[in-house]
């Protein structure tokens, strides 16, 4: 569970990588990137399929960013979450939100 701090903590910085970010315009996943950056936010986006994101450069994983992020946004299924959550901390990624709309979520 998420404390009010915690969430705050996690929107205030600025540099955020997007796991999972799809190719479909129309996806969930691209448009709460699409707003990310509408706000202000330098989002990244992160998908091993993609090579760009509304004409951005796309990486295949954190660990293959050119400038370290702040904080990362996973909107991965379950499968791929450990994995991520690895590359984050090989990172030194110390803020990560795992995005879960519905069902168990992984575990």
């Amino acid at each position: 569970m998420s404390t009010l701090e915690d969430i705050k903590g996690f929107l205030g910085v600025k540099r955020i990588a997007v796991v999972g970010v799809s190719r479909n315009p129309r996806d969930f996943t691209r448009i709460l990137f699409q707003e990310f950056r509408k706000r202000g936010y330098d989002a990244v986006p992160v998908n091993p399929n993609l090579k760009e994101v509304d004409g951005l450069p796309c990486y295949a994983s954190v660990t293959s960013l050119p400038q370290p992020v702040e904080g990362v946004l996973l909107m991965t299924k379950p499968s791929v979450t450990g994995e991520v959550v690895h590359d984050c901390a090989q990172a030194g990624v110390r803020r990560v939100w795992m995005y879960r709309a519905t069902g168990a979520g992984g575990r």
